[in-house]
C-alpha cells in the first residue's frame, strides 16, 4: 500500500499518559506522523523548533495550565494549523470560547476513534490543500495534481477509494475526505476549497438518495461530480444523473474503472467549462461577432452582430457577409483581405459596410482561421465594431484643435503687442544699482509684482514694492499707471505719507471694489540715516545685521492700497536709524505662500534658514530665491514671487563716492 499519508503530522497535547500513548499508536498505525508531549511546556519547546504539523490535538486541562494558554503560542508559530480540544466536558459556553479563540474543532472523552480519524483526516486534508493553495508551485507536478472532494461517512470505503486513487502514484491527486455535507460546508466556507471533481457517496449522515446530488449541485454547480453507490440498481445511477451528477460507480468497482471514470469527467467537466465560458463571452460581448464555415457561410452570430447592423441572427444565418456590403470597397480590397488571411491565419482593419437600413457606417473588422487539433482549418471568426460615431467625434476633435491652434496663435501674437509695450515702459526706466537686488519669479508670463525705486540728488532712496490682487496680464495692467505717479511724486521729494495719500487716490479710482494693492513703500533718508517704511498688507521687512541676525522686523500696520476713502486713510508710517543694519529685505506673499509636493508652505522658517546658509551677506536675497527654487522643485508657482534687499553697507560707500543718480523700475 502507497504511503500517502506522509504529510499528515499531529502534535498530541495530553498530560494523561495512557491515553497519549494509545493515540499516538493509532495514528502511528495508521500512517500518520504524531509527536507527543505530555505539558504545555513542553509543546510550546517543539513548536519553537522547524517542524511541519498538519494538526493540534489539545487537551483542554493539562498539568501545567488549560488549553487556552497555548492558544497564543500556535497563533505565533503555526497560524494556520487546524487545532483540536479534546475535553471530558460538553460545557458549550467552554466550546463557544474556544471556537471565538480560533480552535477549529473539539470531541468529548472518551472519544470514538473511528470519529476521531475522520475528523482528523477532514482538517488535515483541508489544511494541506490551503497550503498548497498558498505556496508558489515548484514543479509542474505539484501544479498538475487534480483535487478530489471524497465524501464518504464511512471510514473503510472511503480508504479503499483513497487507496485505489493513489496506489500508482502518490502524487496523481489531491484527496480531501469530508464525512457529510456539513463538512463539506465547511471546507468550502472555512479554507475556500475549490475542488476539480467530487466523488460522493448519496447515503450520508445529514443527506440521502437523489437529494444529496442535488444538495451538492446548490454548493458546487460547476463542479464534476460522480456518485458513489452500493446499491446495484442501475436506475438510482440514472435518476442521480437526472438530477446532475456526471457519472456514477457502484462501491468497489477496480482501480482501472475508477481512475477512467474521473479522468474521463474532468475532461468533460474541462470541455463544458470552456464552453460555458465561451458561451458567454459570445452571447454579452459588445462586439458583433460572426462565424462561418470555410465557404464563408454564416454558421452563427451574437446578439451584439445584431445590435450594430441591423440583421437577426436568423436572417444572415446561411447566407456570407456579402449581406453587409456597401459596394465601396476598391476592386481589389477583399482579394487582398483573403490572401492575408490565407497567409496569416487573421486580418484586421476597417472596411465601410451597409446597416439593413441602407445607412452607410465604418466598422473595424477583425477575421481569425479557427483550426482544429489536427492544425487544419475549420472556420472563420469575425469581431465586428461600429466605429463611425468615433471617427465622427475623431474629425470633430481635429477641427476643435485646430480652432485651438489658431486661437493661440492669436493670443501669443496678443501677448506678445502686450510684453512689447510693457516692456517699453520697463526700459525707459529701469538703472542699475549696485546696492539693490531685486530678483522675480512671476506665475504666468505677466507679472502682477513691481519694484519701482529712485535715488535722489542728495542721495535718499525711495522704493516701492507692491502686489496687485492676483497675478498674470490683468494684475500687471493694474499696475502700469501706478508708475507715473510714483516718478511725479519722488522727484518732487515728497513725504512718504503723501505719497502713500496719492497712490491710495490712484489705485481706488482705477480699480473695482474688489481688487487693491498691497505693498511696502520706502525711504532711506541721506542726511539723518533714518529709514521710513509704510507696510500696507505685505509680508513683514526685515532689517538684518552682516551675519543675518535680524535687528528688527516690519509688520504690517496698514490697509492695503485702494481700500480706504481719503478721509479714511491715516498713514502709519515706521521710522528708525539704520545704524547696525546691514541690509533691508522685503517679499511678497508669493515667497512665503509657495508650497512643496508634501503642501507645506515655504515660510518664514525657511526663509531665516536661508539667510543663515548665505555665505556672503550681500547675496541674502540669492540664498533665499535659491532655497525658494529648491522647495518648491517642479511643483507650478502659486503666485508671483517678489524678492528685494537693499545693501546699506554698499548704499553708505556710495554716499562717500557718490556716482551718477539712478532711478528705475522692476517688473
Amino acid at each position: 500500500m502507497p504511503n500517502f499519508e506522509t504529510a499528515y503530522h499531529i502534535l498530541l497535547v495530553e498530560d494523561e499518559r495512557t491515553t497519549n500513548t494509545l493515540l499516538s499508536r493509532f495514528f502511528r498505525d495508521r500512517g500518520i506522523s504524531c509527536t507527543s508531549v505530555f505539558s504545555l511546556q513542553e509543546a510550546e519547546q517543539v513548536l519553537k523548533t522547524p517542524q511541519d504539523f498538519s494538526l493540534v490535538i489539545l487537551d483542554n486541562q493539562l498539568s501545567d495550565g488549560v488549553g487556552f494558554d497555548l492558544l497564543p503560542v500556535l497563533s505565533f508559530h503555526a497560524p494556520r494549523v487546524p487545532v483540536m480540544i479534546l475535553t471530558a466536558s460538553d460545557d458549550q459556553i467552554l466550546m463557544r470560547d474556544y471556537f471565538h479563540a480560533g480552535v477549529t474543532d473539539y470531541l468529548i472523552k472518551p472519544a470514538n476513534l473511528d470519529l476521531l480519524l475522520i475528523k482528523c483526516r477532514r482538517l488535515m486534508d483541508a489544511y494541506l490543500h490551503q497550503q498548497r493553495m498558498l505556496k508558489p508551485q515548484v514543479s509542474a507536478d505539484a501544479s498538475n495534481s487534480p483535487c478530489v472532494l471524497l465524501v464518504e461517512d464511512d471510514l473503510d470505503a472511503a480508504e479503499l477509494v483513497r487507496f485505489q486513487l493513489l496506489e500508482e502514484d502518490s502524487r496523481a491527486y489531491e484527496v480531501v475526505l469530508a464525512h457529510s455535507l456539513a463538512d463539506v460546508k465547511h471546507l468550502l466556507q472555512a479554507v475556500y476549497l475549490v475542488p476539480e471533481i467530487i466523488l460522493c457517496d448519496l447515503n450520508l449522515p445529514d443527506s440521502s438518495g437523489v437529494a444529496t446530488v442535488l444538495k451538492i449541485r446548490q454548493l458546487l454547480p460547476e463542479i464534476p461530480l460522480v456518485v458513489l453507490t452500493g446499491l446495484e440498481d442501475k436506475s438510482i445511477g440514472v435518476q442521480a444523473i437526472n438530477a446532475g451528477a456526471d457519472d456514477y460507480l457502484t462501491k468497489g468497482v477496480d482501480s482501472d474503472v475508477l481512475n477512467r471514470t474521473l479522468q474521463y469527467s474532468l475532461l468533460r467537466g474541462a470541455r463544458a467549462a470552456g464552453q460555458r465560458f465561451a458561451r458567454a463571452v459570445f452571447a454579452h460581448a459588445h462586439e458583433g461577432i460572426l462565424v462561418t464555415n470555410l465557404e464563408g457561410v454564416i454558421l452563427d452570430a451574437n446578439p451584439a452582430f445584431s445590435l450594430i447592423t441591423g440583421y437577426e441572427r436568423s436572417e444572415v444565418l446561411g447566407k456570407t457577409p456579402r449581406v453587409l456590403s456597401s459596394g465601396l470597397q476598391p476592386e481589389n480590397f477583399y482579394k487582398e483581405m483573403w490572401q492575408t488571411l490565407s497567409v496569416k491565419g487573421f486580418w484586421q482593419g476597417e472596411v465601410l459596410n451597409k446597416h439593413k437600413s441602407g445607412r452607410i457606417y465604418s466598422e473595424s473588422l477583425t477575421i481569425v482561421s479557427i483550426k482544429n487539433d489536427q492544425g487544419q482549418k475549420v472556420n472563420y471568426v469575425a469581431f465586428l465594431t461600429d466605429i463611425s460615431e468615433l471617427k465622427k467625434q475623431k474629425t470633430l476633435l481635429a477641427e476643435k484643435n485646430q480652432m485651438l491652434e489658431t486661437l493661440l496663435d492669436e493670443r501669443d501674437q496678443e501677448e506678445q503687442i502686450a510684453r512689447n509695450v510693457y516692456e517699453h515702459i520697463a526700459i525707459s526706466w529701469q538703472k542699475h544699482l549696485p546696492y539693490l537686488t531685486c530678483l522675480y519669479q512671476p506665475a504666468g508670463s505677466f507679472s502682477g509684482d513691481l519694484v519701482l525705486w529712485h535715488e535722489a540728488e542728495d542721495g535718499s532712496f525711495y522704493l516701492a514694492s507692491l502686489d496687485a490682487t492676483g497675478h498674470g496680464l490683468a494684475a500687471a495692467i493694474t499696475l502700469m499707471p501706478i508708475t507715473e505717479v510714483f516718478s511725479v511724486m519722488v522727484k518732487k521729494s515728497c513725504s512718504l505719507k503723501e505719497l502713500v495719500a496719492e497712490l491710495n487716490r490712484k489705485v481706488g479710482k482705477l480699480l473695482p471694489m474688489d481688487r487693491f494693492v498691497t505693498g511696502v513703500l520706502l525711504k532711506i533718508d541721506a542726511k539723518n540715516h533714518l529709514f521710513e517704511v509704510w507696510n500696507g498688507g505685505h509680508p513683514e521687512v526685515l532689517l538684518l545685521d552682516a551675519l543675518g541676525r535680524s535687528v528688527n522686523s516690519l509688520r504690517s500696520r496698514n490697509m492695503a492700497l485702494g481700500i480706504l476713502d481719503d478721509d479714511q486713510l491715516a498713514p502709519e508710517i515706521l521710522v528708525g536709524s539704520i545704524e547696525g543694519v546691514h541690509s533691508l529685505l522685503l517679499m511678497s506673499d508669493g515667497i512665503l505662500d509657495q508650497t512643496n509636493s508634501a503642501g507645506k508652505s515655504f515660510g518664514q522658517s525657511e526663509v531665516r534658514k536661508a539667510i543663515r546658509l548665505a555665505e556672503d551677506p550681500d547675496f541674502f536675497a540669492q540664498s533665499i530665491m535659491n532655497a525658494y527654487h529648491q522647495f518648491s522643485a517642479q511643483m507650478p508657482r502659486q503666485d508671483d514671487a517678489t524678492l528685494c534687499q537693499i545693501n546699506l553697507a554698499l548704499w553708505r560707500k556710495q554716499l562717500i563716492f557718490p556716482t551718477m543718480h539712478s532711478k528705475g523700475i522692476g517688473i
